[in-house]
């Protein structure tokens, strides 16, 4: 019996482009990811933003909501001048001798040859390549209009405020898709690549290649003596023992994760003769700001004070929305956040993270 025909959305391209283990024999190729639902939300705010030409009213009380809300509207008022005739998120789908692709472009526009394709991206701007998902939208694009010979592609990270575009010929995106057919005709269901792109992967919990990596990783750290080592000894190794650090990391929080969820559903856990493992109760101090603050007034001055008290802009934003009038809870927040910008209330606390840039050698 012939094998079935491979259906691949656009949205699973940034990980076959790398690894075409995800094409599993008992898997449904493309992601079903835990994308956060404030996603799904914003892309349908976008499109009906676009369509209907004004911005929709936000019956939601969301502080990270509103906030991409508004970078929505932001980022559409510089750009939407590129779309005099928007097409919004609609299906296009292309079947090739070895697989189906299908994919709802966010928007995309068609001025004489040029197509202009544009996606928003509710997340982080991260190390992960999303042009392979641009590319697989600009073919289909291509395949339904005929007239286009090149593409302009936008890429809009909305909470980073950061644009990424690229342009390509029709060629060369043929030739992007050819390739990609070629590789998806030759594999042999064995050989994997794992690395920062497992994470998304449908088969992250059975990928033969990233337990193999997760166990080399655990081996290579239990052979460091990190009390010798230099940093000479370990520059050149790290791009590739920290991805697999960070692989292993996150099947141990995913194992935490899963192990305090079961026990809070199913109680105490019989481990063996004389283990039980259990969640108790543990008592922390708690100060109530309100009953506290004659005290705290008291024995502090207004600096110091400041020093020590925080408020939750999550928190500050709900209490807002609450108390909104119907259909008011988005103005009021926004209102809220450019007062407190304006009596500079609001500043960027700087915060060290470990990201790998492209900067050049040191020098000899």
């Amino acid at each position: 019996m012939a094998d079935a025909k491979l259906s691949i959305r656009c949205s699973s391209l940034p990980i076959l482009s790398t690894c075409f283990g995800m094409l599993g024999a008992d898997l449904t190729v493309g992601i079903a990811s835990e994308v956060a639902q404030t996603g799904t939300d914003v892309h349908a705010y976008a499109a009906q933003l676009i369509r209907e030409g004004k911005a929709p009213d936000i019956a939601t009380m969301d502080a990270d909501f509103s906030f991409l809300a508004s970078r929505v509207r932001m980022a559409w008022e510089a750009l939407k001048e590129q779309f005099p005739h928007p097409i919004v998120e609609k299906h296009l789908a292309q079947s090739l001798p070895k697989f189906d692709i299908s994919g709802h472009p966010d928007l995309y526009g068609i001025e004489d040859v040029v197509a202009t394709v544009l996606d928003f991206k509710s997340g982080y701007k991260t190390d992960a390549d999303v042009l392979p998902q641009l590319l697989g939208y600009c073919y289909l694009v291509g395949a339904e209009h005929k007239e286009v010979e090149r593409f302009e592609i936008i890429v809009c990270w909305l909470r980073d405020k950061d644009i990424q575009e690229w342009t390509f010929t029709r060629a060369e995106v043929r030739e992007w898709i050819g390739a990609l057919h070629r590789r998806a005709a030759s594999w042999n269901g064995r050989d994997f690549t794992a690395g920062d792109h497992c994470q998304y992967c449908p088969r992250f919990h059975d990928c033969p290649a990233r337990a193999q990596l997760a166990r080399s990783a655990v081996l290579d750290i239990l052979g460091l003596d990190l009390t010798t080592a230099t940093r000479g000894q370990l520059a050149e190794r790290l791009p590739d023992l920290y991805s697999r650090v960070q692989m292993v990391e996150k099947q141990i929080d995913l194992f935490r994760k899963w192990l305090r969820e079961d026990l809070e559903k199913n109680g105490r856990m019989i481990c063996g003769p004389g283990k039980v493992l259990e969640l108790k109760d543990q008592n922390v101090q708690v100060l109530d700001v309100q009953k506290g603050w004659k005290i705290f007034a008291g024995c502090l001055d207004e600096a110091a004070l400041n020093d020590c008290l925080s408020i939750s802009k999550t928190k500050l934003l709900a209490a807002v929305g609450a108390k909104s009038a119907p259909r008011m809870k988005g103005k009021d927040q926004a209102a809220v956040m450019k007062a407190l910008e304006e009596v500079g209330a609001i500043s960027l606390r700087p915060k060290k993270v470990l990201t790998w840039t492209k900067g050049e050698s040191d020098a000899e």
